[in-house]
């Protein structure tokens, strides 16, 4: 509704920055990314001094993993010396997200400084903590924010996971009497029995702990909306479009290694094996090819994958995807011979990943599926 009345308003008045944000606002809302960001841009060129508009700009470049695009956008924002908390929060979580954890702590404790009791400012701020090793400084944020909002279902999971918990410290107590009071709230059922699971396992009670997290995944496959049929018809789809044998290698840099596998299959330690050689750098897992295949695609549908997208790739220029690929991930990569691109489920993207990079190595994990669901 928001996106229709907004579209309404340009109809009328093109020029209208505010509509053109919403707009851009209401389709990052929908998924549609690619569609958020050209209504964005028009904002941002409309009203350049509107950091908001600078600072949601670069989450939707976050979002479509365009990372180092991203934080030149939050660098322009941050030089229009914005004072909104919201903003200064938006661009902490873009700064958080290409790694830059320092510059967003900063930026998320002047948020709460101006607005010191929105709960969310908190959550931000001790993900960052967490990440740059400050785990007593990111567990004071946590249970501050749990004091503000203590059913931020989320952080108790958060929180549970900062260390390992003892008999003489853990949340057991007050998890257990949320989830009495919770109801049939499906965030609370699926974060506090995962939290709960996890306190119970680290004091070795694991009766408890497995039926914790039966009872944190049963509630979440009932809420997922998967259809088996919907991957079938996908699966069926990706390999009817993949031609085999593939196109002779050409052209482009070797620097790729993409390790992909189902998840619990062994790839982090794979990485970790690979990573420890100096020539190779570890680039996490990146969302970046898929984007980059989806924009490659023209394909304005929420999914990354799908039948629309597969079926506009017939015509795709496969070396400037694997380029585009390549530039999105800098300025993370590029500092060494190669680097890892350990993202379990690039199994989807394969065959693409063959043909957009012919110089890549693909390393795929194989474990015995009992196994592999199990952990």
């Amino acid at each position: 509704m928001a996106q229709q009345l907004a579209s309404s308003r340009l109809n009328s008045e093109p020029n209208d920055f505010f509509a053109q944000f919403a707009c851009g606002m209401a389709l990052m809302e929908l998924g549609q990314l690619l569609g958020a960001e050209q209504y964005l841009r028009s904002a941002v060129a409309l009203a350049p001094t509107q950091a908001e508009f600078r600072a949601q700009l670069a989450r939707v470049l976050v979002l479509l993993q365009r990372l180092p695009e991203a934080v030149q956008v939050a660098d322009a924002a941050l030089a229009l010396h914005p004072r909104a908390a919201q903003t200064l929060d938006t661009l902490g979580v873009v700064y958080s997200r290409a790694n830059a954890h320092d510059r967003a702590i900063e930026l998320f404790r002047h948020a709460i400084a101006v607005t010191p009791g929105v709960a969310a400012h908190y959550y931000n701020l001790a993900v960052s903590l967490t990440f740059s090793g400050q785990i007593d400084a990111a567990e004071q944020a946590y249970e501050t924010l749990l004091r503000l909002q203590p059913r931020f279902w989320r952080a108790h999971t958060a929180l549970s996971q900062l260390r390992r918990q003892t008999l003489e410290r853990n949340h057991i107590a007050r998890l257990n009497a949320l989830l009495a009071s919770a109801g049939d709230d499906p965030a609370a059922v699926v974060h506090l029995n995962h939290a709960l699971a996890k306190e119970y396992e680290d004091l070795g009670d694991y009766p408890r702990a497995f039926a914790h997290l039966q009872a944190a995944k049963v509630e979440r496959r009932a809420r997922s909306g998967y259809s088996i049929a919907r991957d079938q018809d996908l699966f069926e789809a990706l390999m009817a479009g993949v031609p085999d044998p593939l196109p002779p290698p050409e052209g482009l840099p070797d620097e790729p290694i993409f390790v992909i596998g189902m998840p619990r299959s062994g790839t982090t330690l794979v990485e970790r094996i690979l990573s420890s050689h100096p020539d190779v750098h570890s680039a996490g897992e990146l969302q970046n090819f898929g984007v980059t295949l989806k924009r490659a695609s023209g394909s304005a549908t929420r999914y990354l994958l799908d039948l629309d997208t597969l079926a506009r790739l017939q015509e795709a220029d496969w070396p400037a995807l694997g380029a585009a690929y390549l530039a999105s991930t800098r300025p993370g990569t590029g500092h060494t011979p190669r680097f890892v691109d350990k993202l379990p489920h690039n199994f989807m993207y394969a065959g693409f990943i063959a043909k957009a990079l012919p110089h890549a190595r693909i390393i795929c994990l194989r474990r015995n599926p009992l196994d592999t669901c199990l952990s």
